[in-house]
């Protein structure tokens, strides 16, 4: 007489590493964002200013982006993000599949024929607790190659930072 193959043990290994699984999908469904459709934030625009011309720098430093979490908000810093010098950079917030993108706005101020280094610091509410990537749109295009090395398309160049909003 044969026995079956899913002795006591092999059976408890199975439920084991089945546990372990939904354990593992839920822990990672429960850290994402309860609110992944695309909806506007409020952002509210805390500081900036405008710095050195960008017309007078060589070589011009890519934007950068870094978010932390407070009890107010989650407050984000942009910074050398080139813009009209006579206009107030701000941004508008989109959350979408996990991201919070942010483009940018001009608030107010006539526009002049310079540009300039911005910066700007920013305080973002309603955000669920989660994991999010903050992308600034720079405005600038690349061009790569397509799916499967297929043709070229052009995809928006962004800067990037990460964010836990607990």
């Amino acid at each position: 007489m044969t026995r079956p193959a899913t002795t006591g043990r092999a059976a408890l290994v199975a439920a084991v590493a089945v546990a372990v699984a939904v354990a593992v999908v839920t822990a990672s469904v429960w850290a994402q964002p309860r609110n992944p459709g695309g909806r506007d934030l409020a952002v509210e625009r805390v500081a900036g200013r405008c710095g050195e011309n960008a017309l007078s720098v060589a070589r011009r430093p890519p934007p950068t982006v870094t978010a932390r979490p407070t009890r107010r908000g989650v407050v984000v810093q942009v910074r050398n993000y080139v813009f009209n010098c006579g206009q107030i950079l701000g941004f508008a917030a989109r959350l979408t599949d996990h991201a919070i993108v942010l483009t940018p706005r001009a608030v107010s101020g006539p526009a002049a024929r310079c540009t300039c280094f911005h910066e700007a610091r920013l305080l973002l509410r309603g955000l669920e607790p989660g994991d999010y990537e903050v992308k600034v749109d720079t405005g600038d295009e690349r061009t790569v190659l397509g799916p499967g090395g297929r043709g070229l398309v052009s995809e928006r160049i962004y800067a990037t930072g990460r964010v836990t909003v607990r």
